[in-house]
């Protein structure tokens, strides 16, 4: 008898509590700003991370419905890679070493097996937190530095 890969509603719920988790700490950091105009940047971010979580539900669900193990989603990571590659064209080179961690991760976790999610769970966390704090200090840096007027991008 075939085994069958474990259902996916413990990972869906901590995947949308993550989610959730984000969205929100989103809005929790910027209470209080004005709302003003979305740059040109602010839209590319916006369509890279939502094509990219849309990309990763989809995997997951192909997985799913082809009888696949959760750990098939490694070559996903690649999807991740990809992602901050393009963050890295828009925004500065110092996210291509981002997309450069991820494809390390996908190969890693091919040779710990028994820990790749581990590994895939402690890269996402230090590079979002990472990533998160540098854009907000640069940005409260920039408004110290000139002010709150609006400035083009």
């Amino acid at each position: 008898m075939e085994a069958r890969p474990p259902e996916p509603g413990p990972y869906a719920v901590l995947w949308a509590g993550l989610a959730t988790f984000n969205i929100v700490s989103i809005f929790f950091l910027q209470r209080g700003q004005t709302a003003g105009v979305r740059s040109f940047i602010e839209r590319q971010i916006w369509s890279i991370w939502t094509t990219f979580m849309a990309g990763m539900v989809l995997l997951a669900l192909l997985n799913y419905l082809l009888g696949l193990d959760r750990f098939h989603a490694r070559g996903g990571v690649r999807v991740f890679a990809s992602a901050f590659s393009v963050m890295g064209a828009l925004m500065g080179r110092v996210w291509y070493a981002a997309a450069v961690f991820f494809a390390l991760a996908a190969l890693g976790m091919t040779r710990v097996q028994e820990h790749a999610f581990t590994l895939l769970g402690g890269l996402w966390f230090a590079v979002q937190f990472g990533g998160g704090l540098s854009l907000h200090l640069a940005r409260r840096r920039r408004l110290a530095a000139r002010g709150s007027e609006a400035r083009l991008v």
